[in-house]
């Protein structure tokens, strides 16, 4: 059985090898764009005049997000580029309910440098008012350790 496995891999074997690889990729791909969807429709069903609030990076092209809750209704956090309709296209998103919204937004990040990578991690207190059906930016920005909200609406 062992003389099988140290056996070099045909290219056929290679293809398929490759091919099965790709497509558990994309499927796992598929399925948290789908769970992303479904974490905002499901909110925005039980609560249309949700705002959403976007925490992104401004000087990176990608990163993901964290939130705690202090004050306000929170949804999960998804990817708002899986949602029909979504203002940012890049980091991440949640639903708030309109009112005193409250909340530490922690974002993380990967580089890919020629030698390495380097991860990242920034956060920040935020507090707003949202509107019904409001869209507002936790904008950080990495180089500078700075941050600030931004309404989208009058933009």
């Amino acid at each position: 059985m062992w003389e099988l496995v140290n056996q070099p891999l045909s290219p056929m074997a290679t293809l398929l090898l490759v091919g099965g690889c790709l497509a558990v990729i994309f499927l796992a791909i598929r399925l948290g764009h789908g769970q992303s969807r479904k974490v905002s429709a499901r909110f925005l069903a039980e609560h249309p005049d949700a705002a959403t609030l976007y925490l992104y990076a401004e000087d990176l092209p990608s990163n993901s997000a964290e939130l705690e809750g202090i004050r306000g209704t929170f949804s999960k956090v998804f990817d708002p580029r899986t949602v029909p309709g979504a203002k940012i296209q890049k980091g991440a998103a949640c639903h708030v309910l309109p009112g005193t919204v409250e909340l530490n937004g922690t974002i993380t990040w990967t580089k890919d440098y020629h030698v390495a990578r380097k991860h990242g991690r920034m956060g920040a207190h935020f507090t707003f008012e949202a509107a019904p059906v409001g869209a507002y930016a936790a904008v950080f920005h990495t180089g500078s350790s700075t941050t600030k909200i931004v309404s989208l609406d009058n933009a």
